[in-house]
């Protein structure tokens, strides 16, 4: 993956200065303290290279090794602004909520699974929050009910035709995705609505991960093990 992005950075011309990877190195091994701006220079770099030392025994890799995982995260990070510049600022949008929980089948135990209980509980008229509270794996969302705030179209790419499919007040049968299962409520739908800084930032991760699956495709991979290759 590393190298997929290496290879797209520079086919769009994105480029790392040396001192730009060096700057991440320290700062992420002496950390953002403002207390640093008060330890003399030569204090700072005895402590950065022993703090460097100990850290990449831990790891076990060499300078070399964890530079060039530093330089593939800087280019993951500007790739991924630069393939986000086409993301909207405006879209149509749903005001959803979900109840997430783990795709475990009734025939895998004795007793029902969970999506079994959420979907007989919804059917029988239950309230789509208070089940959200009880059964969604998704703990930030389901203090609120399963609220998820305004989703625009694209954020949730293997979501999107049931979101959009849904009337306001209408809540989904489980949607299954992976290892989960998604019920999706809508309460109200925008066709043209102005973005949150963090659904823009979501868009544009999709965007990276959509771009990386193309590159993924368009190469052939190999995993080499000493002295043979997979």
């Amino acid at each position: 993956e590393n190298e997929l992005i290496r290879r797209g950075a520079l086919g769009k011309g994105i480029l790392l200065e040396p001192q730009e990877v060096d700057q991440e190195i320290r700062a992420r091994i002496l950390g953002g303290s403002e207390s640093l701006a008060n330890v003399p220079p030569d204090q700072l770099e005895r402590e950065f290279k022993e703090k460097y030392g100990q850290y990449l025994s831990t790891l076990r890799m060499s300078r070399k090794e964890y530079r060039s995982l530093v330089e593939a995260d800087l280019l993951r990070t500007k790739l991924t602004g630069q393939l986000g510049q086409e993301v909207p600022s405006v879209a149509k949008s749903a005001r959803l909520s979900w109840i997430v929980v783990t795709a475990q089948t009734s025939e895998e135990t004795e007793t029902p699974g969970q999506v079994d209980k959420v979907s007989q509980r919804l059917k029988q008229g239950e309230e789509f929050a208070a089940l959200a509270e009880e059964f969604s794996v998704d703990r930030t969302t389901a203090v609120n009910g399963g609220d998820l705030g305004w989703v625009p179209e694209g954020a949730y790419p293997p979501l999107d035709d049931t979101i959009f499919s849904l009337q306001p007040g209408e809540a989904s049968e489980a949607v299954f995705v992976d290892e989960n299962a998604y019920f999706l409520k809508v309460a109200e739908v925008d066709e043209a609505r102005a973005l949150e800084p963090a659904m823009i930032d979501r868009l544009k991760q999709v965007a990276f991960q959509m771009w990386l699956a193309q590159e993924r495709g368009n190469h052939r991979i190999k995993a080499c093990f000493g002295g043979g290759s997979a």
